[in-house]
């Protein structure tokens, strides 16, 4: 099972997602949280040791430190940055998909079924 770990510099989005992907139903979540804020993330992050982490404020730091930490974690960042430079480093420094705010439950529930998909195949080629 795997667990999600929103995080937003906005608490009513980050709930919002969450919602969202509660009604996606995707197979395999067990468990959904939320962290308000980078530093709270981070934190959050390290405690939970999440398989996904979806970050919005400061994400690409926040990206850049869990990848090192967290190797086996995918991130999807959701924003409303539509600015390419910004996406572009968001895919340099590991996001698995970038999504623009607002998101829709069904294309959130497909990233997330992605990155299960993905960690499950690392975890195979790991046993190769």
């Amino acid at each position: 099972m795997y667990t999600i770990l929103i995080i937003d510099d906005e608490e009513w989005i980050a709930h919002g997602v969450k919602a969202k992907l509660e009604r996606a139903n995707v197979a395999g979540v067990s468990r959904i949280d939320v962290a308000v804020g980078g530093p709270q993330g981070l934190e959050l992050a390290t405690a939970i040791r999440p398989n996904i982490g979806m970050p919005d404020i400061d994400g690409i730091r926040i990206i850049q430190e869990l990848s090192r930490e967290l190797p086996r974690t995918k991130f999807i960042m959701l924003s409303g940055h539509g600015d390419y430079e910004y996406v572009r480093e968001a895919f340099k420094y590991g996001a698995q998909d970038y999504l623009l705010k607002p998101a829709a439950s069904d294309e959130l529930g497909k990233q997330v079924a992605t990155a299960i998909a993905n960690i499950e195949q690392d975890i195979l080629n790991d046993r190769l």
